[in-house]
Formats: C-alpha cells, sequence, structure tokens
C-alpha cells in the first residue's frame, strides 16, 4: 500500500488555502461532500470525529506534513483528500513549524490494522525530503500523483 494507490486524482487540491488547521480540517471534509467521498449527511460526524481526533494530539507530524485521519462508520472504504498549501498553514504541528502538504484520511472503523497500514504509508511517502520538495514543484494534480507515483515503495 502506498499514497499513490489510495489516491485519486480527483481528490488532489494543489492549491488549498486554510489559515489554521481547524479551517483546513472543515474546507477538507466539505471537499469530500463536495466531490462524493463522504455523504453530506455524514459531513457533521466526521468533522466532529476529526476535531476530537486533533483536539487529544495534533496530527502536524512535522517536516511540513499533517495526517488528520480517523476510523469511522461512515465509509466502508479508505476515503484519502492529498491538500498543498503554498503560504502554509499554522497546524500546531510537533516541530512548531507550519504545514505545506495535508493528507486527510478517513477509515472503515472496523479495520484496524488498514487504519495502521494508511497511516504508515501516507508518513513514509511524506517523510522524504526529496519527495516534498518535488510535491512543492509539482505542477497541478496530475504532476502532484506523478511524484507520489514515482517514489511508491
Amino acid at each position: 500500500m502506498t499514497l499513490a494507490s489510495l489516491l485519486k486524482l480527483e481528490r488532489i487540491v494543489p492549491e488549498f488555502e486554510a489559515e489554521d488547521r481547524w479551517q483546513a480540517i472543515q474546507k477538507l471534509v466539505d471537499f469530500l461532500v463536495d466531490c462524493g467521498g463522504i455523504r453530506a449527511e455524514d459531513r457533521d460526524t466526521i468533522y466532529e470525529a476529526l476535531k476530537r481526533r486533533e483536539e487529544s494530539i495534533s496530527t502536524g507530524i512535522g517536516h511540513g506534513v499533517a495526517i488528520p485521519h480517523i476510523p469511522s462508520e461512515c465509509v466502508s472504504e479508505v476515503v484519502v483528500v492529498f491538500a498543498r498549501s503554498r503560504k502554509g498553514i499554522e497546524f500546531d504541528a510537533q516541530d512548531n513549524q507550519l504545514v505545506y502538504f495535508v493528507v486527510l484520511f478517513i477509515v472503515p472503523r472496523e479495520n484496524f490494522k488498514l487504519h495502521l497500514n494508511t497511516l504508515a504509508a501516507i508518513a513514509r511517502s511524506l517523510m522524504d525530503r526529496n519527495v516534498r520538495e518535488e510535491l512543492a514543484a509539482a505542477e497541478g494534480r496530475e504532476g502532484i500523483l506523478q511524484v507520489l507515483k514515482r517514489h511508491s515503495k
């Protein structure tokens, strides 16, 4: 499993803007509703679960990366959205730096192993400095996905 294999082209936001982690999460949940990744009636449930998760400890893991994630009974398969911010987002990250890449994912609640494997795949992809540099320079959705595919392990 890799981030590239989990990500659909239409769920990449190459020019994402948000002031802070709360606005980023809200916008990404709304984006998933708009693109059909989650049902509109599940929007508030998913947002509140992500907010609770984020309040327990920030998912800003450092190096300009945040990975907000939850298990949920609202999805039957992994749902992933990737967002790139050019100016950076205040995410209360572990290294106190701005976040430039946000990967929000939701996994079916009953599959804890899938949750861990998904988190590991995403973190593995984005902890590579070269990958982050290439993602920052990539052109549009297609360019971002090509970078992730090229670095899939």
